[in-house]
């Protein structure tokens, strides 16, 4: 149990604030676009709780990886604007992705100091690693085409002019919920994001061991 929380309290900590970063600022660009609801729903504050999907933080702490509450929109504020909801949602993936980009850079460059300087900077940069990792995973996690997550409702509503109903639907959100943790279970789904994730990493010199050895050996036997 003890070794347990030393694995999942870190990620727990990272992963409250990078949900809130995700949710703040698709809610950010929901209501630059036009739409007031994030606003009247607490979803522009620095709380993040109105960002934390109780499924998905389950997920985290079975699977050591989750997802956010999906943003309400109301696609009457949002006009005729077909692409809105697409530019919603990739906001927050690109958000996550350039928070990994960024901590992926401060690696390389904390690297580059530690011959120069005969310092020992293995624990900073095993943590800029982590959340570089943790970032871009998540990032990518995003996309998977399942309800209720973004990349499923970007898809929708790039097909569907207002897709409110499909959206808002709850048993189509607890059916995505399903669909997902069937895939997380019996598919290799997290093995092949996580090969996704090292391949970009590589460009840093990373192989995203100190996060993605967190569930490689519960499910895959390692990266």
């Amino acid at each position: 149990m003890d070794d347990y929380l030393l694995r999942i309290l870190p990620i727990l900590a990272l992963f409250l604030v990078s949900i809130w970063l995700n949710g703040y600022i698709r809610a950010r660009v929901a209501y630059t676009l036009g739409d007031a609801r994030p606003k009247i729903e607490g979803r522009m504050s620095w709380n993040p709780l109105p960002h934390i999907d109780l499924i998905g933080l389950l997920s985290l702490l079975v699977f050591y990886t989750g997802w956010a509450k999906p943003l309400s929109v109301n696609f009457n504020d949002l006009g005729r604007k077909r692409w809105a909801i697409l530019v919603i949602e990739l906001s927050g993936f690109l958000t996550n992705f350039l928070v990994g980009i960024t901590f992926a850079i401060l690696f390389l460059l904390f690297k580059s100091l530690e011959s120069p300087t005969n310092l020992d900077l293995r624990w900073l940069k095993n943590a800029l690693e982590f959340v570089a990792t943790f970032n871009v995973f998540l990032a990518l996690f995003s996309l998977l085409p399942f309800p209720q997550l973004p990349g499923f409702r970007a898809f929708t509503g790039l097909i569907y002019h207002k897709p409110q109903g499909i959206l808002d639907s709850q048993a189509l959100t607890y059916m995505g919920y399903a669909i997902v943790f069937i895939l997380v279970i019996w598919t290799p789904i997290l093995d092949w994001i996580g090969s996704a994730t090292i391949f970009f990493l590589r460009a840093f010199g990373m192989t995203g061991k100190p996060f993605l050895g967190l569930f490689a050996y519960k499910f895959f036997g390692g990266f």
